[in-house]
């Protein structure tokens, strides 16, 4: 009997380091460097909106940069031809290894289920996304990022 109650009392202690690991690596994962926006698509749709929600966009000289920084402040950064446009800030939370709360610019407030398609792509997507932008409302939303 003792001898189960032990081997219990380990079987928790590992996974409470394992879990709490995992955390830890995913939100290294994401704080880690500077995160360019993709692709931005609404409601399911496969149209990148990112010329339409961002003035002068052109995919070739334009980039719209994301920091995700300690105590839950990122930053948003829009450059047109390596030339600051505009700034953003706005706030994160990691609420376990695979779901962030982002609020951020006009576009951005909501939970996103993310996944990492490799050490520097990830898409996030979220069911109930606010867009504040034209009064948009809540909507769908997917993100692609890459690491730089």
């Amino acid at each position: 009997m003792k001898f189960a109650k032990i081997n219990i009392l380990l079987v928790l202690i590992s996974l409470t380091y394992t879990f709490s690991g995992c955390y830890k690596l995913k939100k290294d994962f994401v704080m880690k460097g500077e995160w360019v926006v993709q692709t931005v698509q609404v409601d399911g749709g496969s149209t990148n909106l990112m010329g339409a929600i961002l003035p002068q966009y052109d995919p070739n000289t334009c980039e719209y940069r994301i920091y995700f920084g300690d105590e839950g402040v990122c930053n948003g950064q829009y450059y047109i031809n390596d030339t600051l446009n505009y700034a953003v800030q706005g706030r994160w939370v990691l609420l376990d290894p695979t779901h962030l709360f982002i609020e951020m610019d006009q576009y951005v407030k909501g939970t996103f289920e993310f996944e990492e398609q490799s050490t520097s792509l990830i898409h996030m997507y979220s069911e109930r996304n606010l867009i504040k932008f034209y009064n948009i409302g809540e909507t769908q939303l997917f993100i692609k990022a890459e690491r730089r």
